[in-house]
């Protein structure tokens, strides 16, 4: 152990620093037992980065403390080491919010941490599957905006709530979350007003700035009224201009199922509100003999080729 001055450790710009702050607000019992006992468990550092001990070292700067003992770690200690300790310090559990986990993983893969170590060392502690395409949603998940995913941290997102703003217009996400300050969002109401109102500009080859511009849109969001009533208002509104949008976009997904010869027994179905994202195939088989003619029917190209597109609709 050695005591260090504290201006010779980074902190602020650590970077171990993951989910930590520097100061003590948030622990009034932790500064009263610093302020009464000192700083006992040395703060831990590599390679001059503060790794462990945060709190304490935002004590040692609030008090005008010039140095703390310090341990440090030998330059080439192992990364899934350094890891173990910030985990385990930050403390996250099946019960953290998603975001946490994905900002986790992302964090320790930077680290140069292996992919393969990520999901095994931490995964199972955190109730996620262990397995790589797990972590390649996660990072999916990661290019949202980070207005996006402090909000679904904030409203504690699911995964799968998250992944689905990843297949939508970077822009339109945006916008919505933009509104929070002025409607009562939900997950399932982003999620409406996202999936609706990408719906109604593409059908009416609209951009986001169009429905960003449009006069009643911005008279409910300024209109003096609870945000509840003016998420029900502009819920309403978007299903409203949607109507016409869903007309449109079946009548086209019905001209390309047309278009797909299937084989006969065949049948290709979708939700007609368009809100699953899926598509349903039913055989009608009355000999046996027929199961491997309309299965090697099915794998015709035209026909996988057809479903690409009635998805990319949905």
């Amino acid at each position: 152990m050695k005591i260090l001055p504290l201006d010779s450790i980074k902190a602020v710009d650590s970077k171990y620093r993951f989910l930590r702050e520097i100061d003590n607000s948030g622990s009034i019992a932790l500064y009263r037992s610093l302020s009464t006992s000192g700083i006992l468990t040395p703060v831990v550092v590599h390679d001059g980065h503060l790794v462990d001990g945060f709190a304490r070292y935002g004590y040692a700067l609030q008090e005008k403390i010039g140095s703390v003992p310090c341990s440090t770690l030998p330059a080439d200690t192992p990364v899934e080491k350094i890891t173990d300790i910030v985990f385990h310090e930050v403390n996250l559990t099946e019960n953290s919010s998603f975001i946490s986990k994905a900002r986790w993983a992302v964090f320790a893969t930077g680290l140069g941490l292996k992919r393969s170590d990520v999901c095994d060392l931490y995964f199972e502690a955190m109730k996620l599957e262990p397995h790589e395409r797990v972590l390649r949603k996660i990072e999916s998940a990661m290019t949202l905006p980070t207005l996006v995913l402090d909000f679904c941290h904030e409203k504690n997102f699911p995964m799968k709530k998250v992944l689905a703003l990843t297949r939508l217009p970077v822009e339109l996400v945006k916008l919505v979350f933009s509104w929070s300050d002025k409607l009562h969002l939900t997950a399932s109401i982003i999620e409406e007003l996202c999936e609706r109102t990408w719906d109604y500009l593409k059908a009416n080859g609209l951009t986001v700035d169009d429905l960003k511009n449009n006069a009643k849109v911005n008279e409910i969001l300024n209109e003096d009224i609870s945000p509840h009533n003016r998420s029900n208002a502009i819920r309403e509104y978007v299903r409203e201009l949607r109507l016409p949008a869903l007309t449109a976009i079946s009548n086209e997904m019905d001209i390309i199922r047309n278009d797909m010869s299937l084989p006969p027994g065949a049948t290709l179905s979708w939700d007609k509100s368009l809100e699953l994202h899926e598509i349903k195939i039913e055989l009608i088989i009355k000999n046996r003999a027929d199961f491997p003619v309309v299965v090697k029917n099915l794998a015709n190209p035209d026909i996988a080729d057809g479903i690409t597109e009635l998805l990319a609709k949905l």
